[in-house]
This record gives C-alpha cells, sequence and structure tokens, in this order.
C-alpha cells in the first residue's frame, strides 16, 4: 500500500537499473517510469516498468525503486519525491 503525502492526488513509480564495474569506473545505467497513478481507490491498469542491460553482463547491478507525488492542479506538477509503503 502506498501513503499519499496531503494533497497528493496521483503518483508514479520510478526505477533505476545501473550495472557498475568499480574496478574501471564505467558503469551502464537506465531509467524508467510509469505513468500517473491516480490516488482513488479504483484498480488501475497493471503496471510493468522494464529495463534492458547489455547482454552478459557481468558487473553488479543495483536497482533502485521511487514513487514521485503529484498534485493535479490544470497540468502534472511534482508534489514530492518522497513515499511511505506500508
Amino acid at each position: 500500500m502506498i501513503t499519499f503525502p496531503d494533497r497528493a492526488t496521483h503518483c508514479k513509480l520510478k526505477l533505476g537499473v545501473a550495472a557498475v564495474d568499480f574496478e574501471t569506473d564505467r558503469f551502464f545505467f537506465v531509467t524508467r517510469e510509469s505513468a500517473e497513478i491516480p490516488k482513488d481507490k479504483n484498480l488501475t491498469a497493471l503496471q510493468t516498468l522494464t529495463a534492458q542491460l547489455p547482454a552478459n553482463i557481468a558487473d553488479p547491478v543495483i536497482i533502485a525503486l521511487g514513487i514521485d507525488f503529484i498534485e493535479q492542479e490544470g497540468e502534472f506538477r511534482i508534489r514530492s519525491a518522497t513515499a511511505g509503503l506500508t
């Protein structure tokens, strides 16, 4: 369950995936984000975030998931980049 901050009407899931070679200081990084998800209790479509890394990568992979909260007043704007997950 996602706990929305006051006045937030929507949220977006954000995904960051990095393959890091710590010996050479090289990395490959991909980001993706979902469509806006409304705060109301109605069911929404399944959200799938896919991040493609190069084939046969042997480096450590780091994955980060975040939530941007949005307040809708005419057009969308970012409200907060913090989340409450329970």
